[in-house]
């Protein structure tokens, strides 16, 4: 309410759109920690294989195109011309343009993004063997051949018990590969924390107040204004990240949702592991992600499934 002007007239259109402009300027992103003194705190964060491509739009440098945000949005904007940077020296004197993601959203947006390489038979095989071995697939066949060979699922209805059964082996299998990123690390760029790009960056001598932070669900209206390039561009592959951190967030708030015990336990993991992301970005993080920052972490095992009773099947009479 603090926004409102006196004598506002909710049905004004003109007047709306002015007190959202207020609203979208209030939430503006930025940098909220001493960005390489966060990322030393962390020990799973020094020895990232960390990528710093980019792309030049006139005296301004997008990037670097970090996955699940926005990069492949990024990189059509800036059309198939633009020069292309790749250290992060490159980055030096010039105005630059990146794009940042809640960080819970983007864990489960990437998480979604690997699990449908899995489904194509894309993970590299020696995620599953060698000193550290990935597990959480070991409750399903390898890979999806109807994906595999270019089918889509023909979309049915889904009985509600079914829905609220898979939901929970969905949450199960997040668990086990929320596990594997803990024991064995960020084993795969996707799921990569975005603060320590821009350390590498302050590294090389960048300054953080030449780099304009935008979120990734912005880029679609900001881009064009900030760059002075009317264009619109399509997203790339959907995974659904964004609705299923959701979700999962709604789950473990709602002390009634049959999943909640789960839900909260995947929460707060993943809070853990991307705790240098909500240090150094000025993103709301969910209460519980506080509490979980400050206090132990649920350790497996999970609570048990609740039980979902099935419906009794009919039979004929003899």
């Amino acid at each position: 309410h603090r926004f409102l002007p006196r004598g506002w007239n909710p049905t004004s259109t003109s007047k709306m759109r002015a007190l959202l402009l207020v609203a979208c300027v209030d939430a503006q992103i930025k940098f909220t920690c001493d960005i390489q003194k966060e990322v030393k705190k962390h020990q799973n964060l020094q020895n990232l294989k960390l990528l710093f491509d980019g792309r030049r739009v006139g005296n301004a440098t997008l990037g670097p195109l970090m996955r699940k945000t926005g990069s492949t949005t990024m990189q059509r904007f800036a059309g198939p011309t633009a020069k292309r940077v790749r250290r992060p020296a490159d980055y030096l004197h010039s105005r630059i343009v990146a794009s940042v993601r809640d960080p819970i959203e983007r864990f489960a947006s990437g998480y979604r993004q690997v699990e449908t390489f899995y489904e194509l038979g894309w993970v590299p095989r020696h995620f599953f063997k060698g000193e550290c071995v990935l597990k959480w697939t070991r409750d399903d066949c390898a890979g999806n051949p109807q994906m595999k060979s270019g089918y889509v699922l023909a979309k049915r209805k889904v009985p509600a018990a079914a829905a609220a059964r898979r939901r929970t082996r969905q949450i199960r299998r997040l668990l086990r590969f929320i596990s594997d990123v803990e024991r064995c690390g960020f084993f795969d760029d996707h799921l990569y924390p975005m603060t320590p790009y821009f350390a590498s960056l302050s590294s090389a001598g960048v300054s953080m107040d030449n780099i304009k932070l935008v979120k990734t669900d912005e880029l679609d209206a900001k881009l064009p204004s900030l760059l002075g390039k009317p264009m619109r561009v399509g997203t790339a592959m959907a995974t659904a990240g964004r609705g299923w951190a959701r979700t999962l967030v709604q789950a473990a708030t709602d002390s009634n949702d049959p999943d909640w015990a789960l839900a909260r336990a995947a929460v707060r993991r993943i809070c853990r592991l991307v705790a240098v992301d909500y240090a150094c970005f000025s993103f709301e993080p969910p209460e519980l992600c506080r509490v979980a920052l400050r206090g132990a972490v649920v350790p497996e095992p999970y609570p048990p499934p609740v039980a979902m009773p099935r419906p009794a099947l009919a039979v004929a009479a003899p």
